[in-house]
């Protein structure tokens, strides 16, 4: 079938073109005198936040260490902090051994699969492997054998912080789409994952 014998008004995508060409950018970057770019720069990041649904109110950390393993060339900890008002992130940092200066931090996001424990070499189970292998491919273990800090969390719906019925259908079920319905609902689509990230 060619393009020419489909109704433009059947195509889903058609009335969203039109309505993005017509639309006045409320955010565009038309800016004569530049010292008016840092004006411009924090009514955008006010912007953008509210498009990501808000912040929740900033609450400390209370950090704990649940786990402390030392490997060759790397310490690993298993770690819980407080995100947000009843929301605790587990998870794993991973620290290269026999530094003696300020090295940089990676914050490793891992995808759809078992969570944190897929990027730093562990089993669904929990339990080491001895050898590269998951969907993540051992990405954190790399990352620290390269001399940077890492922090690996569970990402909401994944791993350790998945609903309970999902925690009992496996390691391979998540609770990303039942999660995600309900912060879109609640106007709170990415801004959850944002603020974990940055905590």
């Amino acid at each position: 079938m060619k393009k020419s014998d489909v109704k433009n008004e059947f195509r889903p995508l058609y009335s969203l073109e039109k309505l993005y060409n017509s639309s006045i950018r409320s955010m565009g970057f038309e800016i004569d005198d530049p010292s008016d770019f840092t004006q411009w720069k924090e009514e955008l990041k006010k912007k953008l936040i509210e498009i990501l649904g808000g912040f929740p109110e900033l609450i400390p950390l209370e950090l704990q260490v649940l786990e402390h393993k030392e490997f060759n060339n790397y310490i690993k900890e298993k770690v819980v902090f407080k995100s947000a008002p009843y929301i605790d992130v587990p998870a794993y940092v991973l620290i290269p051994k026999n530094i003696n200066k300020r090295v940089p931090g990676v914050v490793a996001l891992h995808g759809h699969g078992y969570g944190k424990n897929d990027v730093v070499g562990l089993w669904e189970d929990g339990e080491e492997r001895s050898v590269p292998d998951g969907y993540e491919g051992n990405f954190g273990l790399e990352i620290v054998n390269r001399g940077m800090v890492v922090i690996v969390p569970d990402q909401i719906g994944f791993g350790e912080r998945r609903e309970i019925e999902d925690i009992q259908n496996g390691y391979n079920t998540n609770s990303c789409r039942k999660l995600a319905f309900w912060a879109q609902l609640l106007g709170k689509v990415m801004g959850m994952r944002v603020w974990d990230v940055m905590r």
